[in-house]
């Protein structure tokens, strides 16, 4: 079964065809403002409000071949009471878009120029900028520079900018608190606790290396979101680079010696990458749960509280053609003692109507599902909404949650459970003791299988896997496939097999 899975796991790979850069050719998309509202009944705030502008320019030769793609995507700020700290934040901003250009024109026009060099893929770069915090107190933003020079793949360089939104100046991490040493000392320690972790443990290279306060201050690779303080590195510098950037949050809550000028009163929040474990008193009972949330790069999405897997209560989500790059811990009530889990839930951005090219983080569509652990494997579905709960314009309060997801709207469509006793009723090679666990694993339309299925393997007293089914969510149609070997699964009727469907090879 193992080798089955392995052999059928989808990475998402994102393109980076069609970027460029350049006023002149380029295009800039302006989106509808996002505004923050900081404001109370008693006292009304400063609100900002903010877009994404993009460009982009193919750079080619006489010929109209291109020799650079270069695409750029960063936000404009507007505050409703200004006096001129909008602007010097723009300025800002757009000052390093101005030097990323700057930089990755002479650094590629000698090897542009080069006609020793054969080249069969464009030299590229992007640069996006993508704000984490937005509020009367703090502007931050997190930039990714990534270039394709030649090679195996492009490198990514991350870094943050914190300002104080009051002045519009830079905010140094030593400025952060009165007592520089204790905040150092803070998230130190808290980080130190989530690399103890074994969902950090397993990626890292070298344990000496990423706990480092000092260097991450020094390269400017941290800001304050609207989580608490986030720490993050490049690829290969504690992890492999399919790792990607590793981030270390840091709540507020675990803080206690930042300035109030820079503390955060928005929704309560903490964010993490997918794979990455959240521990948080989920119930209230004073007790901490082990949260993870795993589907970053394939369409296996699943969740796990204290190891308990979860898949099945999160079965209903809309999960075709997405993968689930992040998750948070939130507070839907603040009169209730529950810390709810938001499962963000990304479409490929390939397969959208109109596919977005790049790291273009900001025009990915997707939905957020809330589910509410009450203790003793009780997961309640809250709703969900169509905003990510990351992008930190969303009031996630405020939304209406929707209570149907996709399937639950077709009222033929069958539970897990019902999938389940159409096995135990039909399948003749399920016996007494074997145990059916739902996956994600294996697709029907990967089989080229004419409608939508619940899959299952099924395991012996051994726990050795014995079988694998499909069962059709509508038609309850019983499809089988062997535990091992080459993928196929046959449609069964009166216990005959009377078509076989074999796995589609790409």
């Amino acid at each position: 079964m193992k080798n089955i899975i392995a052999a059928l796991c989808i990475f998402l790979t994102v393109s980076l065809a069609g970027c460029s850069f350049g006023a002149k050719n380029g295009i800039k998309n302006e989106e509808s403002p996002r505004i923050i509202n900081s404001g109370t009944k008693e006292e009304v705030k400063n609100k900002v409000t903010f877009n994404y502008q993009s460009n982009s320019i193919d750079k080619k030769d006489n010929s109209g071949k291109v020799l650079l793609k270069w695409s750029y995507s960063y936000p404009v700020f507007k505050f409703s009471q200004d006096n001129g700290v909008a602007e010097k934040i723009n300025k800002l901003i757009k000052s390093k878009v101005d030097d990323f250009e700057q930089n990755l024109f002479e650094s590629t026009e000698s090897l542009i120029s080069n006609s020793e060099i054969v080249m069969r893929v464009p030299y590229n770069g992007i640069f996006e900028v993508a704000v984490r915090r937005c509020d009367d107190k703090v502007i931050a933003v997190e930039i990714m520079d990534s270039r394709f020079t030649g090679g195996a793949h492009s490198m990514e360089n991350y870094t943050g900018i914190t300002i104080d939104a009051k002045t519009g100046k830079e905010i140094s991490f030593d400025n952060l608190a009165d007592n520089s040493t204790k905040l150092k000392a803070d998230v130190s320690n808290s980080i130190t606790q989530l690399c103890l972790q074994q969902s950090y443990k397993s990626k890292m290279m070298n344990e000496s290396t990423y706990i480092n306060i000092d260097e991450y201050i020094k390269n400017n690779k941290w800001y304050l979101s609207d989580s608490g303080v986030v720490l993050m590195s490049n690829p290969y510098e504690v992890a492999c680079y399919a790792e990607g950037s590793v981030k270390f949050t840091v709540p507020y809550e675990k803080i206690s010696s930042l300035k109030k000028n820079y503390s955060y009163e928005g929704n309560y929040k903490i964010h993490s990458r997918t794979d990455y474990e959240i521990a948080k008193d989920l119930n209230g009972d004073g007790s901490e749960e082990k949260v993870l949330v795993s589907g970053r790069n394939s369409q296996i999405i699943n969740l796990k509280i204290n190891n308990k897997d979860y898949l099945e209560k999160i079965a209903d989500m809309d999960v075709e053609d997405c993968y689930a790059l992040d998750y948070n811990i939130v507070d839907l009530d603040k009169s209730d003692k529950y810390k709810e889990i938001a499962i963000e839930v990304r479409k490929d951005p390939m397969k959208l109507s109109k596919p977005v090219y790049g790291h273009k983080v900001n025009d990915f569509v997707g939905k957020t599902y809330f589910y509410r652990y009450k203790g003793d494997e009780d997961l309640e579905y809250c709703g969900c909404i169509d905003k990510l709960v990351t992008d930190c314009s969303t009031d996630y309060r405020k939304e209406k949650l929707i209570k149907n997801t996709v399937s639950k709207t077709n009222t033929s469509v069958i539970s897990i459970e019902e999938a389940k006793k159409v096995i135990k009723e039909n399948a003749k090679n399920f016996k007494s003791g074997y145990t059916l666990h739902y996956s994600q694993d294996l697709k029907a339309k990967d089989f080229n299988i004419p409608e939508e299925t619940y899959m299952f393997f099924c395991s012996d007293e051994n726990e050795t896997t014995a079988a694998v089914y499909m069962v059709g969510k509508t038609s309850k149609n019983l499809y089988i496939g062997p535990s091992n070997g080459d993928p196929y699964f046959n449609l069964m009727k009166d216990g005959k097999a009377v078509k076989r469907y074999s796995i589609i090879r790409k």
